[in-house]
């Protein structure tokens, strides 16, 4: 990832608290975690997370058949040697145990509102998607703030995309 953080994420007070779940984030896998391949806990498994750490790429809320509505996340574990990632749940399964995550941002998150600098050559493009048209090219040590995080799917494997500001203005 040509992007490096102004400032060290470890020292910044609201990763040292238990905090919410954030899009872009690290956390540590304190049990393993069990993937699907859908936003439904039901759905086929696609995997499981053993314990380490995980990047959420996605939130949002399901809906079980008895009406009770779960909190789940696109998780993805980065290893070398290859991705494990699928839906899992975060929160909300009646009689299941605690969530599968801790709850304390770890480093090497990403930050909405963050501020980087680009570490090698950048291209910034107009859309999401890794086709869409070159709005421009950064340069090494040009800074962005992060305005957005979001997943993308290609080839099912998953994209953390982000949507930056440039110092100059330019959003992309």
């Amino acid at each position: 990832v040509p992007l490096e953080p102004l400032y060290r994420l470890e020292d910044e007070p609201s990763l040292q608290e238990p905090d919410d779940w954030h899009v872009g984030a690290r956390y540590e896998i304190v049990r393993p975690m069990p993937l699907h391949a859908r936003q439904d806990p039901s759905s086929n498994g696609s995997g499981r997370l053993r314990a380490g750490s995980a990047l959420i790429m996605a939130i949002t809320e399901a809906c079980l058949p008895s009406g009770e509505q779960v909190l789940m996340a696109y998780c993805a574990e980065t290893k070398p040697t290859g991705w494990t990632c699928g839906w899992g749940v975060l929160q909300g399964q009646s009689g299941s145990s605690p969530s599968s995550m801790g709850l304390r941002r770890l480093r090497g998150s990403w930050e909405y509102g963050g501020r980087y600098r680009v570490i090698d050559k950048l291209v910034l493009r107009i859309g999401v998607e890794l086709e869409s048209d070159t709005l421009c090219e950064l340069q090494k040590n040009e800074e962005v703030l992060i305005m957005e995080l979001g997943l993308v799917l290609r080839d099912g494997e998953p994209r953390l995309r982000a949507r930056v500001r440039t110092d100059s203005g330019a959003f992309g």
